[in-house]
């Protein structure tokens, strides 16, 4: 004689059940199906740390020749097939999705037809949410056009410089600057005052800081300045007060011709998280020379006595005497 099958009791039945009549049925199906010999067991319960066997990566679905290949690739790297076949199937959606723009996307020659020609110009106005792009981004865009049409020229998919020929005009741009969108001379001072108080790094960063705003130096520029690069006016003997007072004239000189990025230590020859490199849109080895301000002049003399060059005599430097890091002033 076989065992009467229980029906399944559900959280959602007890739940539901609001009151001790109704709940009593479904009490009594628990506690039969509990004591029911052939009832099937619950699993054991899994640790949340615990690490579970996860299925072999199904290579055999891949088409013969990319299981292969990636059998292979697994085999000569010493690695799981996973990674492998993970990387032969973002291949393949690249492939597949390279088809797919080439079926939707006009040949270049298309370019010639003066409205086209004349659309894609006028999507340069605009951004990717459809609106207006500054006259700065236009003009940027344009030149990127024009230089891509020009290589068409030069490999024959084009006859001639479409952009020459449209009568198109971009928004021009205004090179004069917003004063309510910059920094004032007060507003600065007060802005350095609280980089200063700051510690541990606050001194030493209130100079980097300065630079910066009176110089218009680049972080990377000023990160890589040494004390040679850094040329101040020698303070003025005052026979009546005995003291050392700055010159009528306190104005000095940044002179360099190299920055720093920093790049990633990944992406260096030597590890480093910079690189040494020309100054931004300047040729190998052109000097800039920037004017110091006497403000800014009093706050490198500072800065120099108290705090002194660090390793490799450079101008600024971190607490623990290595290179300032960008995180160290991004902080601030």
């Amino acid at each position: 004689m076989g065992i009467k099958p229980i029906r399944a009791v559900r959280a959602a039945d007890l739940a539901s059940a609001r009151t001790a009549s109704d709940r009593a049925p479904l009490i009594a199906r628990l506690a039969e199906l509990h004591g029911q010999p052939d009832a099937p067991a619950w699993e054991a319960p899994v640790a949340l740390g615990a690490r579970q066997r996860l299925p072999a990566f199904p290579a055999d679905a891949l088409p013969d020749w990319v299981c292969a290949q990636a059998t292979a690739v697994a085999e000569f790297t010493q690695t799981p097939i996973d990674l492998a076949g993970c990387l032969a199937l973002a291949a393949l959606s690249t492939v597949a999705g390279g088809r797919a723009i080439a079926r939707n996307t006009k040949p270049v020659s298309a370019l010639s037809d003066p409205k086209v020609m004349r659309a894609v110009l006028d999507s340069a106005v605009t951004l990717l949410d459809g609106s207006l792009a500054a006259p700065s981004t236009v003009q940027r865009n344009r030149a990127i056009l024009h230089n891509a049409c020009e290589y068409a020229v030069e490999l024959n998919l084009l006859a001639r410089n479409p952009v020459k020929v449209i009568k198109w005009k971009a928004p021009k741009a205004s090179s004069e600057i917003d004063r309510r969108s910059v920094v004032n001379h007060g507003q600065a001072r007060r802005l350095l005052k609280a980089v200063w108080d700051q510690q541990p790094s606050g001194p030493r960063l209130a100079a980097f800081f300065a630079v910066l705003y009176y110089a218009g130096l680049r972080p990377e520029e000023a990160v890589n300045l040494h004390r040679e690069n850094v040329t101040l006016p020698q303070l003025v003997w005052d026979e009546q007060t005995e003291n050392w007072h700055e010159p009528a004239d306190d104005w000095g000189e940044l002179r360099f011709c190299t920055a720093s990025p920093e790049v990633g230590a990944e992406w260096t020859d030597n590890g480093a998280r910079r690189e040494l490199r020309r100054l931004k849109g300047r040729g190998e080895g052109e000097w800039r020379h920037v004017p110091v301000a006497p403000p800014l002049t009093r706050i490198l003399r500072r800065h120099l006595e108290t705090v002194g060059p660090g390793p490799g005599v450079r101008a600024f430097c971190g607490v623990r005497g290595g290179e300032l890091a960008t995180i160290t002033y991004r902080r601030v």
